[in-house]
């Protein structure tokens, strides 16, 4: 049996969505067009179909999607600071060089070092001074956070900062779990958990898919990445993982990025770390939220690694209330 929807250009009358489908396969202008038919079922094939010639082809690939998408654009002294992350032999004076350059930069950098989170010994006035008194390893979180907070500052939407004040919780509670369960890969996902959300970003800031209306209906009652690879064939974590690619981080930055979302079948601690500090900043610190069932989410990362996470739950509690502070202080110009 087909149902095939069409227009009536000759009343003017509104026309329903061009699709056609027989057993399980949807043929459509525009993959929202199938929603209100049905819901959209493992092994569905999805169809283009192209409104001007009529002709047919397949459901646009990651690739295709990447090339149409809104890539969100760095600001130079964010790219700088990424370029700086990925260099091992970056010191202290390469970040203050970089930094004094900035005016937000220095200031968000300087409300950061002499937050409660580093707790130095005396408050801190010059960017050279500070860089050397974090140490590197703070000082690559320290300043691609500032630079983070300063593009969350700069955004026009609100589900957008919102987004941005998310990635900055998970980036400080990725980064304290790193710490205590793989402390040889900090860097990496203290940077991955940062960037962790920049697929929803694009996905937000791309007007052609008119993507936030769809999704808010889409997943009402499951994660937005299940509706996205319904719809996209790919989700949030992959085109994350994409635009890295784009931005030349290291592969096991993207490696982290691609794979952090799917809970149940995490096999490294590193991806492990961003899920976990995830569903923690959602549950406890951001008004942001792409995951309904956030409790369970926990329970299954549990499963995953029962023993790191009993050596963790003592700590948790601190680090919630850390990421708060940090969050907090994105906010704050």
């Amino acid at each position: 049996m087909c149902e095939l929807g069409a227009s009536n250009e000759r009343t003017g009358t509104a026309r329903p969505p061009t699709t056609l489908r027989t057993k399980g396969i949807y043929a459509v202008e525009d993959p929202q067009d199938i929603e209100p038919i049905a819901p959209i079922q493992p092994g569905t094939i999805v169809i283009m179909i192209d409104s001007q010639s009529g002709r047919l082809g397949m459901a646009p690939t990651r690739e295709e999607v990447l090339r149409k998408v809104c890539i969100p654009t760095l600001r130079e002294s964010t790219q700088r600071i990424l370029a700086l992350t990925n260099d091992s032999a970056a010191d202290a004076v390469h970040y203050a060089e970089l930094i004094v350059e900035d005016p937000g930069l220095s200031s968000a950098v300087l409300r950061l070092v002499n937050s409660a989170l580093y707790s130095l010994r005396r408050r801190v006035v010059d960017i050279k001074d500070g860089c050397v008194l974090l140490g590197i390893r703070n000082l690559r979180s320290v300043c691609l956070s500032a630079a983070l907070s300063e593009e969350m500052n700069a955004a026009t939407s609100s589900s957008v900062r919102q987004c941005w004040k998310y990635s900055l919780g998970t980036g400080h509670i990725a980064r304290c779990i790193a710490q205590h369960v793989c402390p040889e890969s900090e860097t990496e996902v203290s940077t991955a958990g940062l960037l962790h959300a920049v697929g929803i970003i694009a996905f937000l800031t791309t007007e052609d898919i008119r993507f936030e209306p769809w999704i808010r209906s889409a997943a009402v009652d499951r994660p937005w990445s299940e509706a996205e690879r319904e719809r996209f064939g790919f989700d949030h974590a992959a085109l994350a993982e994409g635009i890295a690619t784009r931005w030349k981080l290291s592969p096991s930055i993207r490696a982290i990025l691609g794979g952090w979302e799917s809970h149940a079948t995490i096999t490294n601690k590193e991806t492990w770390s961003i899920a976990v500090a995830s569903t923690l900043v959602q549950q406890h610190v951001s008004e942001f939220t792409h995951r309904p069932h956030l409790n369970a989410d926990l329970e299954t990362l549990r499963a995953r690694f029962p023993e790191t996470w009993d050596a963790i739950e003592p700590s948790i509690e601190s680090w919630v209330e850390d990421a708060r502070i940090a969050a907090g202080l994105a906010g704050i110009r």
